[in-house]
């Protein structure tokens, strides 16, 4: 499936730079990162609109113990993993969808009538959700 090596690659990506092994890690998270994808799929809103789905993205910065700010320029937000002095590492995705109504007849398509992820946004964020857990 397209999602899984999208997910796979990315997250790989960020961590053969430091040359560690989290291939593990990564197949343990896996399905739960895939199955968030699909449902921040089924529940795309454009931008500036983002209301749920930054809710979403928040509880789930809290479950890995970050601290969360919410509304950070409308419905951005920031959340921060402290973890003693040192370097600071951000990590960042987009959330927004497109007007385009969804056709795919995926049994995860969109259900918000006219926005869909075909930016692939909703990947980036169950990406950007499994670096945050693996930190």
């Amino acid at each position: 499936m397209k999602t899984r090596l999208s997910l796979v690659f990315a997250m790989l990506t960020l961590f053969i730079i430091q040359q560690i092994n989290f291939a593990q890690d990564i197949n343990n998270i896996y399905p739960y990162l895939e199955k968030l994808c699909m449902e921040l799929h089924q529940y795309p809103e454009l931008s500036l609109q983002e209301s749920k789905t930054s809710q979403r993205i928040g509880e789930e910065l809290r479950i890995l113990g970050f601290e969360v700010t919410e509304k950070f320029g409308g419905y951005g937000l920031v959340g921060i993993l402290k973890n003693g002095e040192g370097k600071k590492l951000l990590i960042r995705t987009d959330m927004d969808a497109l007007p385009i109504e969804e056709n795919t007849g995926l049994p995860y398509a969109s259900k918000n009538k006219g926005v869909m992820h075909a930016c692939g946004h909703d990947i980036h964020m169950s990406v950007f959700i499994g670096v945050a857990n693996l930190l």
